[in-house]
């Protein structure tokens, strides 16, 4: 159902890629559409996970995790959303 032409809510991560370098397993994930208020908190929640995970089953650290991200934007009805977070801060 991803593929249907109109749907709205398709996956922004088009790619993982998982490198075991010095005894760490480092991760990088490309991102096609980034919505970065609110998506890219669960991508790199989900990514982590994933990669806590797989480095558990290879006997391996936890390296670093690297987004690269095709699109990044924020949407405007989000604005008064962030502006609450800023003002907390």
């Amino acid at each position: 159902k991803d593929t249907l032409p109109l749907k709205k809510e398709t996956p922004g991560v088009v790619m993982m890629n998982f490198n075991i370098r010095n005894g760490k397993l480092h991760t990088t994930i490309i991102i096609r559409s980034n919505d970065l208020f609110y998506g890219w908190p669960g991508n790199i929640a989900q990514t982590y996970y994933l990669a806590d995970y797989i480095s558990k089953e290879l006997n391996t650290s936890l390296g670093n995790i690297t987004t690269i991200s095709v699109s990044a934007h924020i949407f405007e009805d989000q604005f008064e959303d962030i502006r609450k977070v800023l003002r907390s801060k």
